[in-house]
């Protein structure tokens, strides 16, 4: 505030009442997590799918703490916040292929659905031991086409095989108790990284794109969808011409 008062002070402009001050602590205080969760999530590093319901989490529970406090002028606006993020999102929470992506996050893991309304703990660990089961049920059912084939050859008989617990199973649980947060814990888990990617890659941004082709940001609408090849490739030019010089 002591910048804002020198400012207006130079522009000989009447300073704020102290009212107009704590309103403005006030509103900064509440929209800061929302501007934060939302410059996190539309960065273009390191952003992946299974950010989404934990940020919808950490900032509805952020929004719960700033409604018990006694604000004097924004309690109307967290009410506005929370009832509007409700509206916008409360659909994503029975969204199975989220809840997995996170899950499969080191750093997520299951914990951060303890306390969750939106999914139940349980729910998801359920729905990851049968993602896995499958998967291990596939690549068994290959391996044994492959065995059969091979002992079929050299016409050898066929042994027993002992039942014994599945490998992406034993992965899961391996990872799910692995207190490593790093991305680097999926490298121990191939398995586990085969789904990792599969979910938690997410549709790429248009932000660049429009960054780099326009200047009115037209070119992912209808207004610019008939460019020619050549005139694209023009406008495409004299853009990066224009950066560099």
């Amino acid at each position: 505030m002591e910048k804002i008062n020198q400012a207006m002070d130079f522009c000989e402009i009447q300073r704020f009442t102290t009212q107009e001050i704590k309103l403005i602590e006030e509103y900064c205080e509440v929209m800061a997590p929302l501007a934060e969760s939302l410059d996190f999530l539309q960065g273009e590093d390191g952003m992946l799918m299974g950010y989404l319901l934990p940020t919808l989490y950490a900032l509805e529970k952020k929004m719960t703490i700033l409604e018990q406090k006694n604000l004097q002028f924004c309690s109307p606006l967290v009410k506005t916040i929370k009832n509007s993020l409700k509206k916008r999102f409360s659909s994503v929470w029975n969204k199975k292929e989220l809840i997995i992506a996170s899950c499969l996050i080191p750093r997520f893991k299951l914990v951060w659905l303890e306390g969750c309304i939106g999914c139940n703990y349980f729910t998801a660990e359920a729905w990851l031991k049968t993602l896995f089961e499958s998967v291990d049920e596939s690549n068994n059912s290959e391996n044994s086409e492959s065995d059969y084939a091979s002992e079929d050859f050299f016409c050898l008989p066929v042994a027993k095989k002992k039942s014994k617990k599945s490998s992406c199973m034993e992965e899961i649980e391996l990872y799910l108790k692995s207190n490593c947060q790093d991305l680097s814990l999926l490298h121990t888990h191939p398995a586990v990284l085969k789904i990792f990617l599969e979910y938690n890659t997410p549709i790429p941004s248009s932000a660049p794109v429009e960054r780099l082709f326009s200047t009115g940001s037209n070119v992912m609408t209808v207004i610019r969808n008939k460019l020619s090849d050549s005139l694209f490739e023009k406008l495409v030019l004299l853009k990066q011409n224009k950066m560099s010089v």
